[in-house]
């Protein structure tokens, strides 16, 4: 029988001097990337816009009609969706009525 022949590569690549070196995502040094020029934000992205936690989010996707989309398991929120949608939610006090102020919780946030 016959031994089979070593194969050649297609194109020869050229020899590194040193090795490469791939640095994992969570490693890497943030990047700023400007979220409101994008199509879509995640629930990361809309989480630190809005101060709201992701499974505040996630609650209001489930539970209350939050605007979202689903791209297989991914969900998405589109930038004006949301907007109308936190315009809805503007609470308005009838004509005559003050809102109540807490003006020491103010206080003590600040010291």
């Amino acid at each position: 029988m016959e031994t089979p022949k070593s194969r050649r590569p297609l194109v020869k690549l050229p020899q590194r001097s040193s090795p490469v070196v791939i640095t994992p995502a969570a490693l890497r040094p943030p990047q700023e990337v400007l979220v409101e020029n994008r199509l879509a934000w995640s629930y990361e992205d809309l989480a630190l816009m809005t101060g709201l936690s992701r499974p505040t989010l996630r609650n209001l996707v489930l539970n209350h009609g939050f605007p979202h989309v689903r791209i297989g398991h991914r969900v998405l929120f589109t930038p004006e969706s949301v907007r109308d949608w936190f315009a809805t939610q503007v609470v308005r006090l009838p004509p005559g009525t003050e809102a109540i102020v807490d003006d020491d919780a103010d206080v003590e946030a600040d010291e």
